[in-house]
């Protein structure tokens, strides 16, 4: 299962660790590269943005700060609903 996790922050870097521990194909994103490095380190992928991170995904997990943050991830210029195909939800 190729699992897409976006918002590394105190909740998101937890569970993404856990999906790769769990030996899930499991790439991430977040607004700072660092908070990835420990993530990156034990096996997850990196994408440069959010529709790259969509395309070919079974499950994309969002973590963000807020829900202005969320919005932002989804809409934005090459943004998630971008990478998506027709019927995802």
């Amino acid at each position: 299962m190729k699992v897409r996790f976006i918002g590394l922050g105190n909740v998101g870097a937890k569970l993404a660790s856990s999906l790769i521990r769990h030996r899930l194909d499991v790439t991430v994103r977040n607004i700072s590269d660092e908070a990835a490095l420990p993530l990156l380190e034990k096996g997850a992928g990196w994408s440069a943005s959010g529709k790259a991170l969509a395309e070919g995904s079974d499950m994309i997990i969002i973590c963000p700060p807020s829900p202005e943050v969320s919005a932002r991830v989804m809409k934005e210029p090459g943004g998630v609903l971008e990478g998506l195909s027709g019927g995802e939800t």
